[in-house]
Order: C-alpha cells, then structure tokens, then sequence
C-alpha cells in the first residue's frame, strides 16, 4: 500500500512535496534538483496541462474516510491532509 512506499521512501528523500500543492516554483527547484535545465513556462505549461483533481477520482465504490481513517488516517495527517467534513 501507499503508506509502505511513502515511509520507506521519505526516510531516504530531500524534499517531499503533496502533489496538489505542487507549483511552478516547486517544479523549478525540482527540477535544479535533479540538475534538468527548465524554463519557468516550461513549468508552468506542463502544471496547466494536468487537472489538480487528476488523481481524486473515486476508485473504490463504498471507500470510505470512515473505513479506512484507522489504517491511514495518522500518516495521512502527517502528509497534511484531514478527514472530509
């Protein structure tokens, strides 16, 4: 599941991001990061081109916060994110 990938993979990464807030500075510093030459448009054109929701869709009928907030709900809190209102 997700939360074995992210806790092995922080425990070894510079930066972390949530990728609903990743911004065109984020994607520069990034991108320096990994030492790739990228334009501010390049940035910016490539954020524009994917929907922030890409990746909310609904894949499991019945998936429910309440359901799963017991196995994911500490490190999802810990990434920022809160359980739905």
């Amino acid at each position: 599941m997700w939360q074995i990938w992210n806790t092995r993979a922080e425990a070894h990464a510079d930066v972390t991001y949530r990728l609903e807030d990743l911004d065109a500075a984020a994607l520069l510093r990034l991108a320096d990061l990994v030492e790739l030459d990228v334009s501010e448009e390049d940035a910016a054109r490539a954020l524009a081109s994917v929907p922030k929701d890409v990746n909310r869709r609904n894949r499991i009928e019945g998936l429910t916060w309440r359901r799963i907030e017991p196995i994911v709900g500490q490190l999802a809190a810990h990434y920022g994110y809160r359980p739905p209102e």
